[in-house]
Formats: structure tokens, C-alpha cells, sequence
């Protein structure tokens, strides 16, 4: 009794009202950027079962985030640039989730799926003429992935691997190359 037509025409359009604050500290070596930031979301696209036992997107959730990220990088030596990114968010709904039986489902106050709290990347690229390598290393926090928190991923790191070259044709023009094998 509930078709996929009905569905998609009870889809409402997220919106957000958000907020970033950032600062943007350099000198002639290194950087520090730490921004903070907060959102309300309305009508969130989230996939949960409403009680036909079948889990699908829905633009109901209320939610709201909040954290920080700060980036950093220097200048180690004159073809050695090191940098580094941290960040905390927690993105949370503010209400449960209807059910098309008149109840809800009990998620206030849970992390969103797939939103890990924590991530970081650290890395640098070494420049020899006209050839970069740039190594990165990334960390992804554990989170869940599912609305209702049962399935839960574990953190992990990955392991990113750029190299590029640039090569000057004609008269001030540049053709930039790059070969990127990212996990």
C-alpha cells in the first residue's frame, strides 16, 4: 500500500544553516589554519526502515553538527614541504525518525552513518626540478554504518601516493602531469 512514487514525492530538500569561523596563520616557512563550525540540517537524506522491513532514503532527519579541523604545513626544506590535517565532528540527530506506523525510531542524540568523528592526514611532497612525490597518510575514525548503530566500522588508515611532473611547452605555457594511486 505504499508505492515508490509516493515515496518520492514525500522527498523534501535538505537545507542547512551553517557557520564556519577560520583563521589563517602564515609565516614565511609554515601555516596553521583551525576553523570551527556548526550546522542545523533539516530534512536530511537518511536510509532507515519506517516499518515495511525494507531500509530506504528518507529526507526526514533533523540534525545538527559542530567540530574543528586545523591544518597545518612547513616548509622543512627548500624542496621538503610537510603537512598535516586533524578533524573532530559530531553530527547527531536532534529527533527520532518517523515510522509510518505513527511511532518513531529512537536515534536522537546517535552520530549520523558513516561519519566518523575523528579523521587526520599527514604527508609532503619532495620536489626534484621539475618531479614531485607526494606520500600521504590517512586515518579515517570508526563510525557506523547503519542508522540504528549496529554495524560498526572500525577506523583504518589508508595510504595515498601522488607523483607528478610539469613540463614548460612554449611560451610560458605549462603541461602539468600526475599519476595519483589513492586508497
Amino acid at each position: 500500500g505504499y508505492s515508490i512514487d509516493k515515496m518520492w514525492h514525500e522527498r523534501k530538500a535538505e537545507t542547512a544553516d551553517a557557520f564556519d569561523l577560520g583563521l589563517n596563520l602564515r609565516t614565511a616557512q609554515a601555516y596553521f589554519s583551525p576553523t570551527v563550525f556548526y550546522s542545523r540540517n533539516h530534512n536530511k537524506g537518511v536510509s532507515y526502515d519506517p516499518g515495511i522491513g525494507i531500509a530506504y532514503s528518507q529526507n526526514n532527519g533533523e540534525t545538527h553538527a559542530y567540530g574543528i579541523q586545523a591544518s597545518s604545513g612547513w616548509n622543512a626544506l627548500s624542496n621538503l614541504a610537510l603537512f598535516a590535517t586533524a578533524s573532530y565532528t559530531n553530527n547527531v540527530f536532534d529527533q527520532n525518525l518517523p515510522l509510518l506506523n505513527g511511532g518513531t525510531l529512537a536515534v536522537a542524540g546517535m552520530q549520523l552513518p558513516d561519519t566518523p568523528k575523528l579523521q587526520a592526514n599527514i604527508g609532503g611532497t619532495w620536489q626534484q626540478g621539475d618531479t614531485s612525490v607526494t606520500p600521504m597518510l590517512r586515518y579515517n575514525g570508526d563510525r557506523y554504518g547503519d542508522t540504528l548503530q549496529t554495524q560498526q566500522i572500525d577506523a583504518y588508515y589508508t595510504v595515498d601516493l601522488t607523483l607528478a611532473y610539469k613540463q614548460r611547452v612554449g611560451s610560458g605555457s605549462k603541461l602539468n602531469m600526475s599519476l595519483a594511486v589513492q586508497n
